[in-house]
């Protein structure tokens, strides 16, 4: 697979090596916490219908704060984890080297096949989604994908633009061309609510209730999550 991003593209290698060093752009917005709450809210609405030793890569791992929560969840999984950044790759292994094998790789370098690929809020960052799903449902048996769920700027869809981290929408029916093409049996998809990771918080919820109640504020769409469980064929 090789992966052509657009110069108008901002989701480089390089910057995700600036944005995971100490300090950087991911500690400044939280990213650790977020990846967490992410791995959690997964977990409570999606059940991996395998059990044992089975392998599970996240793919766009950052520094690893997803794989302690597979861990709990599924103590005899054998965990592994990948990001470009040899930076949040580092960092990782001091966290949870203990836990997971990790190494520095994208999708372009990915060869080896898992049980479950665990992707979550990367592919959104890339107008190519189609053919890096397909790239990656050939390396695993279940394909698990979170993004954000009809994700809107300016009350339009979300597109490459200058300067932009974020370039697609997604929907229930985005990933539809892997059955459609054979190379996915079915897909099972979830909306739902991160509250302190994406969605809005119990607090933010009444405020803009309050304020929609009391000033006539139109009542803005809350940003949730949406969750896919592609099998492969």
């Amino acid at each position: 697979m090789h992966l052509n991003l657009s110069p108008l593209n901002p989701n480089t290698r390089d910057t995700y090596e600036e944005e995971y060093q100490e300090g950087g752009l991911y500690d400044q917005q939280g990213g650790s916490c977020q990846t967490y709450l992410f791995a959690k809210y997964f977990h409570r609405h999606f059940r991996v219908p395998l059990s044992g030793a089975f392998s599970v890569l996240d793919m766009g791992c950052a520094v690893g704060n997803a794989l302690p929560v597979w861990k709990q969840k599924y103590p005899q999984a054998r965990l592994y984890g990948c990001d470009v950044s040899p930076t949040a790759i580092r960092r990782a292994e001091e966290k949870s080297g203990n836990l997971a094998q990790f190494f520095v790789g994208g999708f372009e370098e990915l060869n080896e096949v898992y049980d479950v690929i665990y992707c979550s809020n990367v592919l959104e960052h890339f107008e190519a989604y189609e053919q890096i799903a397909a790239h990656l449902i050939k390396h695993c048996k279940i394909l698990y994908v979170i993004t954000p769920f009809s994700e809107l700027k300016n009350r339009s869809p979300m597109r490459l633009k200058h300067g932009k981290f974020h370039v697609t929408s997604f929907y229930q029916d985005s990933f539809d061309f892997l059955t459609e093409s054979g190379l996915a049996a079915r897909i099972n998809t979830k909306v739902f609510r991160a509250p302190g990771a994406w969605s809005w918080t119990f607090k933010y919820r009444c405020y803009r209730l309050l304020r929609s109640a009391l000033l006539g504020d139109p009542i803005e769409q809350e940003p949730l999550q949406i969750g896919y469980e592609i099998v492969a064929r």
